[in-house]
C-alpha cells in the first residue's frame, strides 16, 4: 500500500514515472520529471541521494550524500556507495556492476583505535572516526566493472573504463582504460581525433528527443 501512495504522489502531482520494487521512504527520492524514463529501485536503500531521470539501480546500498546525473544504472548485488565527510557525484550515462564499492572516507587510523568506537560506543555518530581525501567524482559515461573499489578523493574523468576487480587509488583519465590492484593506465578508447570528435559532439548533454533521434550516431563505430 505504501509504495502505491508512493507511486501515486509522484506520478499525479510531481510528473515523475516513479516505479518502486521495494520499500522506499519518500524523503530520499528527489527525481526530475521522467520525459518516458522512469526512476526504478529495485530492493536497494538510501537516505541522502538526488537522481536524474531515467536512473536504473537494482539491489544497492546508497549512503550518505550522492548525487546521480541521468540515466545512471547501478545493479548489485553487492553494490554500496557510501559517503561520510563529502559526496559521490556521478555523472549521466554512467554503469555501475556487481559488488563494486565507491567510499568517499575511510576509518580515522590516526585515532588511538580505528574501530568506530565515537559511533559504537560513544553513541555520538562522530565524524572524528573518519577522515577522507576528497570527494568522489565520476564524469559521464564511465564504465565500472564488477567487484571494483573506488577510493577516497578520485576523480574518473568522462567515458573511462575500469576493468573488473580493479581497485582505484587515483585519478583516471578521460577515455582511459584501468585495471588491476592497484589500478593502472591499460590504454585508450579512441586516439586523439576519434576524442575530439566525442568531445565535440557533447552527446551526453543531448535531451531525449534528440536522444531518440540519434540512433544512427550511437549504432556507428567511431573507429575510422
Amino acid at each position: 500500500m505504501i509504495k502505491k501512495i508512493v507511486k501515486y504522489i509522484y506520478n499525479r502531482f510531481l510528473g515523475v514515472d516513479l516505479d518502486i520494487k521495494s520499500n522506499v521512504p519518500l524523503r530520499i527520492l528527489q527525481p526530475k520529471r521522467s520525459q518516458g524514463f522512469p526512476l526504478l529501485i529495485i530492493n536497494s536503500s538510501f537516505n541522502d541521494v538526488s537522481f536524474g531521470i531515467g536512473c536504473k539501480l537494482s539491489h544497492c546500498l546508497c549512503l550518505g550524500n550522492i548525487e546521480l546525473g541521468n540515466f545512471v544504472s547501478i545493479y548489485g548485488p553487492g553494490t554500496v556507495l557510501s559517503s561520510v565527510l563529502g559526496k559521490i557525484v556521478i555523472g549521466n550515462f554512467c554503469s555501475i556492476g556487481q559488488n563494486v564499492s565507491i567510499q568517499e572516507s575511510y576509518h580515522n587510523y590516526n585515532n588511538p583505535t580505528n574501530y568506530l568506537i565515537g559511533k559504537n560506543i560513544f553513541k555520538d555518530n562522530s565524524i572524528k572516526d573518519f577522515i577522507s581525501k576528497g570527494d568522489i567524482v565520476i564524469s559521464d559515461d564511465v564504465w565500472i566493472g564488477s567487484n571494483s573499489v573506488i577510493l577516497s578523493g578520485v576523480t574518473i574523468g568522462r567515458g573511462a573504463i575500469i576493468a573488473a576487480g580493479s581497485i582505484v587509488n587515483k585519478d583516471v583519465g578521460s577515455y582511459e582504460i584501468w585495471g588491476g590492484n592497484p589500478a593502472k593506465f591499460i590504454r585508450k578508447r579512441f586516439d586523439d581525433e576519434e576524442i575530439e570528435y566525442l568531445e565535440q559532439s557533447k552527446w551526453w548533454t543531448w535531451d531525449v528527443n534528440k536522444l531518440k533521434n540519434s540512433k544512427q550516431f550511437f549504432s556507428s563505430q567511431i573507429k575510422y
